[in-house]
């Protein structure tokens, strides 16, 4: 294989997985930022079924105190009702306590669908307590393992920024000019290998009379199409070309 495509191919190697360390990178703090938004969500509703919960516990401790009162008053009426001398206080009397008891009765009720609501709010928050404690611990490991994954591509960029350096200091200037152009244009991908008589850069067809000579390696040929530097990958060549390692970057856009 010619030296110059030989180093191209590494190079498209290189800067293809440089693009991956870049891109995530970028994207680094936006997936943690979603994990914690999951988490506040999830807090979020917690809250809210607590708030609910403290309000109805509260109007429940008020009308349970609204009803010993009234209880008192039921107290007050009998007392009445037994020192009534005349049938008008006894009828007054009487009247009172069945009007506080009938309210009493109906805050009894109230108080009853109260501690019905509030058990169901009691286990829906043992519930979302849970589920917030489970998203914690995803959450924990998922942090861990993109912190990892970050770390890993700091060291590996490293290294591969020094590789590229060497790389594009054996480079003749046109050619690598030529490189960068096409890289610019073609969405980071301007070496690319054939693949059935095929560009796998654009997915256009290679003429027969260009992809002989691509076969041989030997030669800088570009694509009819769209330009890119072709190449034909050899399983027993001496040349490890990294192409199955490699994510093509947008690799059907032309």
């Amino acid at each position: 294989m010619r030296k110059e495509l030989e180093i191209l191919i590494k190079l498209q190697a290189i800067d293809v997985e440089l693009y991956r360390t870049e891109r995530f990178h970028r994207e680094y703090p936006e997936k943690v930022k979603k994990l914690e938004k999951v988490i506040e969500e999830e807090k979020g509703k917690f809250n809210q079924v607590k708030e609910r919960l403290e309000k109805l516990q509260k109007e429940r401790r008020q009308k349970e105190k609204d009803l010993e009162a009234e209880a008192e008053r039921v107290k007050k009426a009998d007392e009445k009702l037994s020192s009534s001398k005349t049938n008008k206080e006894y009828q007054a009397a009487l009247k009172e306590i069945e009007a506080v008891k009938k309210m009493n009765s109906e805050r009894e009720d109230e108080i009853l669908l109260l501690m019905e609501e509030i058990d169901a709010l009691q286990a829906e928050l043992k519930k979302r307590e849970g589920e917030i404690n489970n998203r914690l611990k995803e959450f924990g490991e998922e942090e861990r393992k993109l912190k990892e994954e970050n770390q890993e591509y700091e060291l590996v960029s490293e290294k591969k920024k020094m590789l590229r350096e060497e790389l594009v200091r054996s480079l003749e200037l046109n050619l690598l000019r030529q490189y960068l152009m096409i890289k610019e244009k073609r969405n980071g991908l301007a070496v690319v290998p054939v693949i059935n008589g095929t560009c796998s850069g654009c997915s256009m067809n290679i003429p027969p009379q260009v992809f002989n000579e691509v076969l041989t390696n030997e030669n800088i040929i570009s694509c009819p199409n769209c330009s890119r530097i072709l190449y034909v990958e050899k399983k027993n060549g001496t040349v490890d070309i990294l192409q199955s390692k490699v994510d093509i970057i947008n690799t059907s856009r032309a």
